[in-house]
This record gives C-alpha cells, sequence and structure tokens, in this order.
C-alpha cells in the first residue's frame, strides 16, 4: 500500500518520483541534436577539444536513446 502524500513517508516517495529523469518521445531527443552539436563544433573551433569530444559523446548517448524508442 502506498502511504498518503500528506506524510513523511508520502513526502519522500513523492519527492523521489518527481526527481527522476523525465523519458523524453523521440522527436524531442531529435531536436535536441542540433544545438548540441553547433556547441560541439563552435568549441572545436575554439580550440576546446576536449569539450568539443565530451559533447560529442553526449550526442551519441542521445543518438542511443534515439534508436533505443
Amino acid at each position: 500500500m502506498t502511504p498518503p502524500a500528506s506524510s513523511p513517508a508520502g513526502n519522500a516517495v513523492l519527492n523521489k518520483i518527481t526527481s527522476m529523469p523525465k523519458l523524453e518521445m523521440p522527436s524531442n531527443v531529435g531536436g535536441s541534436l542540433l544545438p548540441i552539436g553547433a556547441k560541439m563544433y563552435q568549441l572545436a573551433r575554439d580550440l576546446e577539444f576536449e569539450a568539443a569530444a565530451q559533447t560529442r559523446d553526449e550526442i551519441g548517448k542521445l543518438r542511443e536513446r534515439l534508436l533505443a524508442v
């Protein structure tokens, strides 16, 4: 049985649920790749190669999520 939301245990459950990452629809993930890609290329132009590589890895993870859906 789920505790009522007004109890301390209920509040803890509610806080845990609301702090979970939200799942995105594939169109949202795909749309978020464009600005991140632009950021990656700008970092590379600014010779920030480590940050550009981290951004590239982030894009790869987003693409994997998009293909998994």
